[in-house]
């Protein structure tokens, strides 16, 4: 059993998946004659040899003699060698030829991974962005950038969908907080509903309301972005090759003020939010300026934060339960 196992892990490799015997060989223990033993070394030599069996080929239609020859291994002149007498330029359909005078003791069935390296086309978009040094670049989308390494990967598809999953746990975070802000009288379904719309705009507005939020407040909240965000897509689309340059470089940094625009009224009015906010910020810059940022991806990164500043601030500023029902 082990001289077998030898034989086939001298066929394997890094990339071999499986290897077996195409003949059916067993290991059995009976008496046999003196005179019919062998050391292990013998039978070693005769297993890797090769035994006396004609291995041949019918010629069928369209056959040529350098195809016949390529297909088995063999080049033309070796095949004539094999064949004495025939004429390579006169094949007959029916014809036998012999492809091999002898064959190995054993055949072995290896099953090989092979990986291939090879270019993809995709469009890349370049977008101007203040926030980074002239000549160097980033990718926009944490998500995209993470399902694009996988998929080159070969990573299944359950462990692309685990990542997306850990990328975008921000919005089961967001949802879980504006749960608490919303009117009681709402429904599973419509929270359900509420969470599926939420973005991170509508997170930042519905967040900065005092008191609670009621139906018909958040629902015109979130569809106003749901719908201008489908718009803004097929605009933006047909817009990008119009506009010049700076424009588009302009409308790149939009969103940033947009959001300064959300949480400076409230930290302006709230020490507390003030001080939760630089937390925030602190945070995320410590991991951005540190080692960590090799291992910790952007979307993981604003989990943390999220969670380490809003656990701060839940414990160093507790907030009172008593508030009042808005519309």
């Amino acid at each position: 059993e082990q001289l077998l196992e030898q034989i086939q892990l001298s066929a394997t490799n890094e990339g071999t998946i499986s290897v077996s015997f195409a003949e059916n060989v067993e290991v059995k223990e009976e008496f046999v004659a003196t005179d019919s033993l062998m050391n292990l070394g013998f039978l070693a030599e005769t297993l890797y040899s090769t035994k006396t069996a004609e291995v041949t080929y019918t010629v069928a239609k369209g056959d040529t003699w350098s195809e016949i020859a390529e297909d088995h291994g063999l080049t033309s002149k070796e095949l004539l060698n094999l064949n004495p007498g025939y004429d390579m330029d006169k094949l007959q359909i029916g014809e036998i030829l012999t492809m091999s005078a002898s064959v190995p003791y054993l055949t072995m069935t290896v099953v090989q991974q092979e990986r291939y390296v090879d270019s993809v086309a995709f469009d890349v978009e370049y977008t101007d962005s203040p926030d980074i040094y002239v000549g160097d670049y980033r990718v926009t989308s944490a998500g995209q950038f993470a399902g694009l390494s996988l998929m080159a990967a070969g990573a299944s598809l359950a462990e692309q969908a685990l990542t997306q999953l850990v990328i975008n746990l921000r919005y089961a975070l967001m949802s879980l907080s504006l749960s608490q802000k919303l009117d009681p009288a709402i429904g599973l379904l419509e929270r359900l509903l509420m969470a599926f719309l939420n973005t991170d705009e509508v997170f930042a507005v519905a967040s900065s309301q005092e008191g609670m939020v009621g139906r018909r407040y958040y629902y015109g909240l979130m569809i106003a972005p749901y719908l201008g965000w489908s718009a803004g897509t097929v605009l933006g689309a047909a817009a990008g090759s119009i506009l010049p340059e700076a424009a588009r470089s302009a409308l790149g940094i939009a969103i940033y003020g947009m959001f300064l625009a959300i949480i400076i009224p409230p930290a302006k009015k709230h020490p507390a939010v003030r001080r939760v906010l630089l937390l925030a910020v602190f945070l995320s810059c410590l991991i951005a300026w540190s080692p960590l940022s090799q291992v910790i991806s952007s979307g993981f990164s604003i989990i943390l934060c999220t969670l380490a500043a809003a656990g701060a601030g839940a414990w160093l500023f507790p907030r009172e339960e008593a508030e009042g029902h808005g519309q």
